[in-house]
């Protein structure tokens, strides 16, 4: 019957697609870097529209939950670019391009800087996909620019943080520290939680932390530098605006 061939390829094609691997999980494996071995944990899921999201550990460089971008599934083949420390203006954004092996789990390459990696990855759980963070907008009272200083290696740098809200978009930030050079800071986040403020560039592993006075004239806290941290109080600067 001339029903039974269309049928028959409908029938086919749905059971080629179930056969597809499905990647969703908690990935852990290594990436191969020659003399340095750089452990990773994959999240991969989709959303409930069928978007799919990722986000990555890699705790030798100190990183943890990074959400990736342009993740793309398809036929078991999944890529993604990273975001944070590993999306950098000096070296370029590292990527990710992997195939499921249903027999070998999640391996491919890890790329960067014109650079490529072998990694391969084992399922190990559920995900636990991290979203991406995104800035609020900070109060009326503190928007503007805040100046001060820290040492480090028996120098000191001056610091300008300018702060201004976008709307839509939460608050934005100009970061400027300077030294024996300065140093404009690419800024990820920012965040006012009640008396806090929290400002963060994932790229510079830079995080400043602070109280805001009740007074809204002074920043105190402390700024972290990778691993390092030190003090750091800024004031406002009068009449400034970002």
């Amino acid at each position: 019957m001339r029903y039974e061939l269309p049928m028959v390829l409908a029938l086919a094609a749905g059971l080629a697609s179930a056969a597809d691997p499905a990647p969703e999980g908690r990935w852990r494996g290594v990436v191969e870097i020659p003399g340095r071995p750089l452990p990773m944990t994959l999240d991969l899921a989709p959303d409930a529209a069928g978007q799919w999201h990722a986000s990555v550990t890699l705790p030798a460089l100190g990183i943890a939950g990074v959400p990736a971008r342009n993740v793309v599934v398809s036929g078991g083949q999944v890529t993604f670019a990273l975001t944070g420390a590993l999306d950098s203006s000096s070296f370029g954004t590292a990527s990710v391009d992997a195939v499921l092996d249903p027999s070998k789990g999640l391996a491919g390459r890890f790329m960067q800087a014109g650079h490529s990696a072998p990694m391969a990855l084992q399922r190990v759980g559920v995900s636990q996909v991290q979203p991406a963070a995104r800035s609020t907008a900070v109060r009326p009272a503190i928007e503007g620019e805040w100046v001060g200083q820290y040492e480090l290696g028996g120098y000191p740098r001056n610091v300008t943080i300018a702060l201004r809200n976008e709307p839509g978009r939460g608050a934005t930030a100009t970061f400027v520290i300077v030294g024996k050079q300065k140093t404009v800071i690419p800024v990820d986040l920012v965040v006012e939680d009640g008396e806090f403020l929290r400002i963060e560039s994932g790229e510079y592993r830079v995080t400043y932390e602070a109280k805001v006075d009740v007074a809204a004239t002074e920043l105190s806290g402390s700024i972290a530098l990778g691993a390092g941290e030190v003090p750091l109080v800024l004031r406002r600067t009068a009449g400034r605006k970002p």
